[in-house]
């Protein structure tokens, strides 16, 4: 009887730590399921930032091709009006040349008919 009562108690005790066993296998594979989960969220997450990061690379490159056109375009902008001012300022010295030499003409032409 007093093994009769020993043995039951020892199935008592196995089947409640078949029990927790059984419990804490479903916690455990409920806690891995989960962390598979948010494994999954962060690995989309990280594709998603890469992505957007890929973008923000190709937006910022085109930008700086952008800007460095412009910049060339400007820079030869300024080198034409440097050179068309340039040109204008040569022109201008000419006519003023030209202005005087014809003023010069004109009064030695007027000095020539007042000694007619």
């Amino acid at each position: 009887r007093v093994l009769k009562e020993e043995h039951s108690q020892r199935g008592d005790r196995l089947a409640l730590q078949a029990e927790q066993l059984e419990r804490l296998q479903v916690d455990r594979d409920r806690h891995a399921s989960a962390a598979n989960f948010e494994r999954e969220l962060m690995r989309e997450k990280l594709y998603e930032v890469q992505e957007e990061h890929d973008r923000c690379e190709e937006e910022f490159a085109q930008q700086t091709e952008k800007r460095d056109m412009v910049q060339a375009d400007a820079e030869s902008r300024l080198v034409q009006a440097s050179s068309e001012r340039q040109l204008l300022r040569d022109e201008l010295q000419n006519l003023q040349a030209l202005h005087e030499a014809l003023r010069e003409q004109l009064a030695q032409q007027a000095e020539q008919k007042e000694m007619l």
